[in-house]
């Protein structure tokens, strides 16, 4: 101290300390959800207000007050944040909740943000893996703000990151883990970017993420106007939810410095005073890259992108030899984990730009993942990578020849999409939108040469258009006999010299068959056509002939007598695309739409001909089919039927229906798209190329794909319709058997109403009711089947004649259910009064009495 002129007192220091040990200051409440308000969205008069910039409705946040006395362990009520995510941006998707405070707030007296958090629901399991979401907690810093500020794009924005790569993503906690108290130092930790944790204090990426005003980049925490909370994924092919409960979000002053006080530890914090149980010990894995062969950016290399963040690390050079060299510390744990990267060369801090051609990865077969990253498998002790040259999978010393791959699909089968075919998914096709391929002599076969390395495999797959930026499209289905790993892509093996792969047909493992002539042979079954006396003969017709039923079809005839009713009609062509049905007299067939295709302009469905089940055969001789019938078909398949009426009211008018599923391996998010014929609001869709004894398992989903749909239809977990109870995932299933299954009608996200669950009960006797009756707008027809036989279904006046058969096909032993609207077989709707429901079976006739009451 400097000698004062008079008697003085030196201020009192705390020992060790220049100042004054801190006094206990009481802690400032931002918010302890006490009142509904506090932990309720905007939208119901609460304080929170749900991110807007998702329209997807899968991206939600949904905010209510528990009480006190239903959270065990917890002394006052907290906010439950029920939460889902959606990946429908390029990176991947996020849910965000934010409060505006009233009057801004000094917390410059504190020193840790802190919050009680309990993880109710982890993130449910896409694809058999529970996803790695990160959370984030938000500081609005409104002293540069002008005026009014309502969102994330008004104010300087802070983010503490809770990192699932570093194991500090509390919402990927165990729920019995129970409450765990977070504390956030409030201070800017000198990052630009979110590589950094939470314990580090909060970062500032500035304006490159779009959302925040540049400011002073200080974090002046005497002026916080808000708080946020994040729950992001970095990926794609994702919809996912879950839930938690948080309270007593405080600032608050404490001494103590929490952290890592183990020197050993490779986030070992020499400013900690508290040990907080984060210590962890890290591999080093050290990766160089030579850039002699590049001009070198005054700035540097950096070693980024992947998982290792959009800015990454600057890389060393200290010995001036053009070879960049890094090292980055990897938790223990995550010992065999895949790590992706790149180097670029220049900083371009805060955007995507200036990473290497990834081409020369491509080449080299170097390449993982949508944007073709490199990659290492972390190892189990510290460890050194060969230099690469830049661009390349190998060192500039090496000579990487490459040799010229031509790759050609024909198209002749589909229409092709205006904007071309591509090549796209596995290892060689590319980011979104794929390599566009080349038709300029329009005979609609589209090839593509591409450089590859000899003895490198390459996968991938045709795409009819461009790919999404989430690897949603119009991919290929590659059958299983040429089709290789988790998604059947196509696979080949780079030779030594230039090579073409054979042409193969979209979606099949040979070339298309050159278009030839083909005469078919109809057989129709006319056997039980209650109104159908052989006056009339049957005749066929259709698009060939311009649906012409009175001069120009095709008349059929029965030689023996055994009411099947047969004729040859010739002038197709292989590759024809046409469409039939059959009449007698003025009566035509309603074909159900489960095995027909919608004609919208005769505004009915219509049977699809076969043409190229002919294989190459100059004649095709069609199986008889039922009129107004599917074909009787014993090959394992499933009926699948889901009622909508208890949601549809909140879709858009513009909704579609399907299944997904292991049908083929959940790699296509709409496998099947399902109908409603009668506008009764129940979907269905027959499945087949199922193998008997396998088990499946589905999902309905409202929407084409997962990144775009409104919602999705599961088992209630531990039901009796959860396939497999013993797993988190809440999807339907069934074993497939030789034959139709008929699982019943599932209620939207509920079990099906008398389910023939073929894999747990078979009926022991044969029953059958019918409900409601009288009944009126609809009738349903149940029945309880012990063994397997052919059931017809049908609904007879009281003449006794057949007024709509409702199913007549092979079935295996099971519970079913069918619904009659009170129309005919040509969708007029019949007259008031009493009706039977005929159910036949190979052993014997029941009888159903049922009337319609208009």
């Amino acid at each position: 101290f400097m000698v004062p002129a008079n008697d003085s007192s030196v201020p009192t220091v705390c020992f060790g300390s220049c100042i004054n040990c801190p006094m206990e200051i009481d802690a400032l409440v931002i918010n302890n959800f006490d009142t509904p308000g506090q932990a309720g969205n905007y939208t119901s008069g609460g304080e929170w207000h749900e991110y807007e910039e998702s329209s997807n409705q899968g991206n939600f946040s949904s905010l209510i007050q528990v009480p006190a006395s239903q959270i065990p362990g917890n002394d006052s009520p907290a906010m439950l944040h029920n939460w889902g995510v959606v990946a429908d941006l390029g990176w991947g998707g996020y849910t965000g909740i934010y409060d505006i405070f009233e009057t801004p707030m000094d917390l410059s007296d504190y020193n840790n943000l802190t919050f009680r958090f309990k993880n109710q629901n982890m993130p449910s399991p896409w694809n058999f893996e529970v996803p790695s979401l990160e959370f984030r907690v938000i500081l609005w810093d409104i002293s540069d703000v002008d005026g009014e500020y309502s969102s994330r794009a008004d104010v300087e924005t802070w983010w503490a990151f809770f990192k699932p790569s570093a194991g500090e993503s509390l919402i990927m906690n165990a729920p019995e883990d129970g409450w765990v108290e977070y504390r956030i130092p409030l201070v800017d930790n000198g990052r630009n970017d979110d590589v950094g944790g939470y314990r580090d204090g909060f970062a500032n990426p500035g304006v490159g993420w779009g959302v925040s005003i540049a400011g002073n980049d200080a974090l002046d925490i005497d002026q916080i106007g808000g708080i946020a909370i994040e729950v992001v994924y970095g990926g794609s092919f994702l919809v996912t939810e879950g839930s938690y409960l948080i309270d007593d979000v405080q600032a608050i002053y404490t001494s103590g410095v929490p952290g890592c006080t183990e020197a050993t530890a490779c986030n070992f914090n020499p400013d900690a005073t508290i040990d907080d149980g984060s210590c962890y010990d890290c591999i080093d894995v050290t990766l160089s890259v030579d850039m002699n062969e590049e001009d070198t950016h005054p700035d540097g290399v950096y070693f980024a992108g992947g998982n290792f963040g959009q800015d990454g690390l600057l890389m060393d050079d200290a010995d001036g030899d053009d070879i960049w060299h890094v090292t980055v510390s990897v938790p223990e744990d995550q010992v065999g984990q895949t790590k992706t990267y790149k180097f670029r060369n220049q900083p371009a801090l805060g955007t995507w730009n200036g990473f290497e051609d990834p081409n020369g990865l491509i080449a080299g077969g170097c390449n993982t993942g949508e944007y073709n990253d490199r990659f290492f498998v972390v190892p189990s002790q510290d460890s050194s990578f060969s230099t690469v040259c830049y661009g390349s999978c190998f060192g500039c010393d090496v000579v990487t020849e490459t040799v010229d791959v031509t790759f050609a699909v024909n198209m002749a089968n589909l229409d092709t999409d205006p904007s071309g075919v591509y090549m796209a998914g596995g290892n060689f096709g590319g980011s979104p939108p794929g390599q566009l391929m080349d038709d300029s002599d329009g005979d609609d076969v589209w090839t593509i040469t591409l450089p590859a390395a000899p003895g490198s495999e390459i996968t991938y797959k045709f795409a009819n258009g461009p790919i999404a930026a989430n690897w949603s499209g119009m991919f290929e289905n590659v059958p299983q006999d040429c089709g290789v790993g988790e998604y059947s892509d196509r696979t080949f093996t780079v030779p030594e010299q230039d090579a073409a792969v054979d042409t193969v047909c979209f979606s099949d493992c040979l070339n298309c068959i050159e278009d030839y002539p083909v005469d078919v042979i109809f057989n129709l079954d006319m056997n039980g056509v209650v109104a159908f006396n052989g006056t009339d003969a049957p005749y066929v017709f259709g698009s060939y002939n311009e649906w012409d039923n009175f001069q120009s079809q095709s008349m059929m005839s029965d030689e023996d007598g055994d009411g099947i009713y047969s004729t040859t009609v010739t002038g197709f062509m292989f590759n024809d695309s046409v469409t039939v049905l059959f009449g007698y007299g003025q009566t035509i067939e309603q074909v159900p739409a489960v095995c027909g295709t919608a004609d919208p302009e005769l505004g009915m469905y219509v049977r699809e001909l076969p043409l190229r089940d002919a294989d190459g055969e100059s004649v095709i001789d069609l199986d008889p089919v039922a009129f107004g019938q599917c074909p009787v078909d014993n090959s394992p398949r499933v009926h699948l039927k889901v009622d909508v009426n208890s949601v549809v009211s909140n879709w858009p008018d513009d909704v579609s229906l399907c299944v997904v599923g292991s049908f083929n391996g959940w790699s296509n998010a709409c496998y099947e798209e399902m109908m409603d014929e009668d506008g009764d609001g129940i979907y269905e869709v027959i499945i087949g190329d199922l193998e008997p004894g396998e088990d499946y398992e589905f999902k309905f989903l409202a929407n084409e794909g997962w990144g775009d749909a409104i919602t999705e239809s599961g088992a209630p977990l531990g039901s009796s319709c959860d396939f497999n109870p013993n797993d988190d995932f809440d999807n339907y299933g069934f074993t497939a058997v030789e034959g139709m299954v008929d699982l019943g009608t599932f209620g939207w996200n509920e079990c099906a109403s008398l389910s023939n669950d073929v894999y747990e009960i078979i009926p022991t006797q044969f029953s059958s009711k019918a409900y409601p009756n009288p009944f009126n707008p609809y009738v349903s027809i149940a029945y309880e089947l012990p063994e397997s036989g052919q059931v017809k279904v049908e609904i007879v006046n009281l003449l006794g004649q057949n007024v709509k058969t409702l199913i007549n096909d092979m079935q295996s032993p099971g519970s079913y259910v069918y619904k009659w609207n009170g129309k005919d077989a040509n969708g007029i709707s019949v007259n008031s009064g009493m009706y039977f429901a005929i159910i036949n079976r190979e052993s014997e006739r029941n009888i159903l009495k049922i009337t319609y009451l208009k």
